[in-house]
């Protein structure tokens, strides 16, 4: 099944006027939740579930990993909060990777087919939108080769929207900017 080995999996998309003001509250929150050790200091992405093989490695225990569990749930909703506050949109995709006929799509094809379509078909058509759009995704999923690929496929499949009429807003959408999630926090 690919991704985890689960059936579904999901693709989120968060769209804000000023994403670096959103960056910025999130890190802060991160900072906070760091420094009163209910987050490891080593991570700085927040997730939604932690890392805990990886933290192992460096160090922690079953004691602290199971201290930072109780936390948990209490950081996913701050992080959701915080994220509904200071965005324009949010938009989420759930994909049932067995209704999928194309059989021979590896999850990484299939994850990048349902993105880039979701993106163009459902999202830049919602939003009114006079300037070009800036794209950002977590570039950790892929390796420069693929990185590349995936920027130029968005890139087409906006052409070949436009080209057909299939997309309504004003923008192109030429401006994709992968980033690795542990260097920003809201990615």
């Amino acid at each position: 099944m690919g991704l985890c080995g689960k059936r579904f999996f999901t693709i989120d998309y968060v769209c804000c006027e000023n994403r670096y003001f959103l960056s910025k509250i999130l890190r802060r929150y991160l900072n906070t939740i760091q420094r009163i050790n209910r987050y490891p200091i080593e991570l700085n992405e927040l997730k939604f579930k932690l890392p805990k093989t990886r933290l192992k490695r460096i160090g922690y225990n079953d004691i602290w990993l199971e201290q930072f569990d109780t936390f948990m749930v209490t950081i996913r909703l701050d992080v959701l909060n915080i994220i509904n506050k200071f965005s324009n949109n949010i938009f989420a995709v759930v994909v049932d990777k067995e209704s999928i006929r194309e059989q021979t799509w590896t999850s990484e094809k299939l994850c990048n087919y349902v993105f880039a379509t979701t993106l163009e078909r459902n999202i830049l058509n919602m939003l009114d939108i006079q300037e070009d759009p800036i794209l950002y995704y977590d570039s950790g999923r892929l390796d420069q080769l693929r990185e590349n690929e995936f920027n130029q496929y968005l890139m087409s499949k906006d052409s070949f929207h436009k080209f057909q009429g299939l997309n309504k807003s004003n923008g192109n959408l030429w401006n994709i900017n992968p980033i690795l999630s542990h260097m920003e926090p809201c990615i």
